[in-house]
């Protein structure tokens, strides 16, 4: 992680790498011992920083997904040994984003996953762009169908084909956003989401949107008002 450079006659050690120099603040929230927030050497592997900071998951649990926010891809256990850093994100197709970390272990069922991160955009969407605003809203209802055991039998065949169309003609980032979070749930537990066809998914608790509001002394608080939001802005 760290080198050294010459400077004169003398030698000084370099924090980070040689393309991410210097420290970065990580937030760690979600299914951590303690969420916080500290200050890591650019570099530091992925599951070190979640351990340091966040206390890592509770005993017996383990690391199944962690979003780098709802603008990149997941990171699933595999990669817990990725630098933090912008080449070790882009080495693995994700992205440093803001620093900001939710970890969800392996009680979490990708579907439940997907639906709180589309349901998130969907009613975020400015509705400027009809494929962006049917579609984030089509892929919410057919994750909603999957979790209630209500899905028809090609909704992830349906979720895929909506993926694929909904930054048609897109103003703004939000509905990559919504390809690129929820087509990597898609590829990496694809047989959570196919199951779901079969059967209702069984949900062992309220999984919220990791909007933050406070954190402080080991306690992560969000938005509570984010699960009454609807697609028009009103608050249900």
């Amino acid at each position: 992680m760290t080198h050294v450079l010459a400077r004169g006659t003398e030698w000084h050690r370099a924090l980070g790498t040689r393309r991410s120099a210097g420290l970065a603040v990580c937030t760690v929230v979600g299914c951590v011992v303690h969420p916080g927030v500290g200050e890591i050497e650019l570099g530091t592997p992925l599951g070190e920083v979640i351990e340091r900071i966040g206390g890592g998951v509770a005993p017996g649990r383990s690391i199944k997904a962690v979003l780098s926010g709802v603008s990149n891809p997941v990171i699933t256990a595999a990669h817990l040994d990725t630098p933090v850093s912008y080449e070790g994100m882009e080495a693995i197709d994700c992205g440093l984003g803001s620093c900001g970390f939710v970890v969800y272990d392996d009680t979490t069922n990708a579907v439940e996953l997907a639906h709180m991160v589309s349901r998130f955009l969907y009613v975020e969407s400015c509705g400027q762009c009809p494929a962006c605003k049917l579609g984030t809203g089509e892929i919410t209802h057919q994750l909603e169908r999957l979790l209630d055991g209500n899905a028809e039998r090609d909704a992830v065949a349906i979720i895929g084909a909506r993926l694929r169309s909904v930054s048609d003609g897109n103003r703004c980032y939000l509905p990559n956003e919504e390809q690129r979070v929820i087509a990597s749930l898609l590829r990496a537990f694809p047989e959570e989401f196919l199951a779901a066809e079969d059967a209702p998914v069984r949900v062992l608790r309220d999984l919220p949107v990791p909007k933050l509001v406070d954190l402080a002394r080991g306690h992560a608080q969000f938005d509570q008002n984010q699960a009454r939001k609807q697609p028009d802005w009103t608050y249900r």
